[in-house]
């Protein structure tokens, strides 16, 4: 019996970005007719040959969004096997800025939703790491706002 071969242990590349609007996070939903049907996740997708986990992102983000925008720090990078699927890492990353107007180009639908309330919708499997991520930086942004509160009365 011979070994697998790397290619097929390696995972898939993934990027996905994040974008904010004050509390605001932009999420989407993927299509009725596709791998995962209705999930939510975060905007971004695979890596093409050759392709950085940047330049991949500035490329998916005008493709399903219609912006040129500016990819900034990597907040995180998730590795996930799918039961029944194939194993990815996605790199997700801050989009500090953009310009043109978000449009839905490829979603069931895209949403705004603060960050409290991103734990409501039914996200892929491996993006909940972020999402968890971003309840725990609101947790401790508030406790942080309201023990500045306390000790300014």
């Amino acid at each position: 019996m011979r070994p697998p071969s790397s290619e097929a242990t390696r995972p898939i590349e993934v990027a996905a970005g994040l974008l904010r609007d004050g509390d605001l996070v932009l999420v989407c939903q993927r299509l009725a007719s596709a791998v995962h049907p209705l999930r939510w996740e975060f905007p971004g997708g695979k890596l093409e040959a050759g392709e950085s986990p940047e330049a991949c992102l500035q490329r998916e983000l005008q493709e399903e969004l219609g912006i040129d925008a500016t990819v900034g720090t990597r907040l995180a990078s998730v590795e996930y096997r799918y039961p029944s699927g194939p194993h990815v890492r996605v790199h997700f990353f801050a989009i500090a800025g953009h310009t043109g107007t978000i449009e839905n180009k490829v979603f069931e639908r895209i949403d705004w939703r603060p960050v409290e309330r991103l734990c409501e919708l039914d996200f892929l499997d491996a993006d909940r790491p972020l999402v968890e991520l971003l309840r725990r930086q609101s947790m401790l942004d508030f406790a942080a706002r309201r023990r500045i509160l306390k000790e300014s009365e």
